[in-house]
């Protein structure tokens, strides 16, 4: 019989195929719709190696003592790909919608995942926004502007869209009630990109000024 080596393992398939005995800590969830709760078992080992932060938690000078927290702050599908990506799991974000994405960088921030918020960040600026999307998109940047990065690189697709597409952003506010939250969604978005849009010709004429003067 072959003995498994330590390095072709599938961590992240015995997570979540056969977890016990080996998983020392559990994260517990409530479904907010149903109030269905929901499990995702882990190895602490394998926490601290993905992230400073339970590293500290697990190993640091004062010890985490419970071997189960229950997550408020988060929902459970952003939060299992979150964990799948510190197993080394092939994760597949293109499908995923924009306020996922939101939850995935507010983890990713949270646990200090430099490169998972870079995964994130390359996923949102490649994103090829339509009409139908242009709100939800509007939306999720406006309601997490206090995640500087993740916001303002949705706003940019958005902006980018604009830019291309106008008459489809007129057909947007023509079919929305003026004063209703989406159009009001749809202004603040104009503006923000005027604003962007001047921030960029200001850089690009100081470029020039800074040239001419050289």
């Amino acid at each position: 019989m072959a003995v498994p080596n330590i390095q072709t393992i599938d961590l992240a398939h015995i997570r979540e195929s056969s977890p016990t005995p080996t998983a020392d800590f559990k994260f517990t969830f409530v479904d907010k719709n149903t109030g269905q709760c929901l499990e995702l078992h882990a190895h602490k080992l394998v926490l601290a190696f993905g992230s400073e932060v339970f590293m500290a938690q697990f190993y640091g000078s004062i010890k985490e003592e419970r071997d189960t927290i229950a997550v408020k702050d988060s929902s459970y599908e952003p939060f299992k790909t979150v964990l799948d990506m510190m197993y080394n799991k092939q994760v597949s974000l293109e499908e995923k919608s924009f306020l996922f994405l939101a939850e995935m960088f507010y983890l990713a921030n949270k646990f200090l995942m430099d490169n998972s918020k870079d995964l994130i960040i390359e996923e949102v600026s490649t994103r090829k926004i339509t009409s139908e999307k242009l709100l939800e998109a509007a939306t999720v940047a406006e309601n997490h502007a206090h995640m500087q990065r993740f916001s303002e690189s949705l706003y940019s697709v958005c902006i980018k869209f604009i830019r291309e597409d106008i008459e489809s952003v007129f057909e947007l506010f023509d079919s929305e009630e003026a004063g209703g939250p989406n159009s009001l969604t749809l202004h603040r978005l104009m503006a923000k990109g005027m604003k962007m849009m001047h921030r960029r010709c200001d850089v690009f004429f100081v470029d020039i000024s800074e040239k001419e003067l050289a």
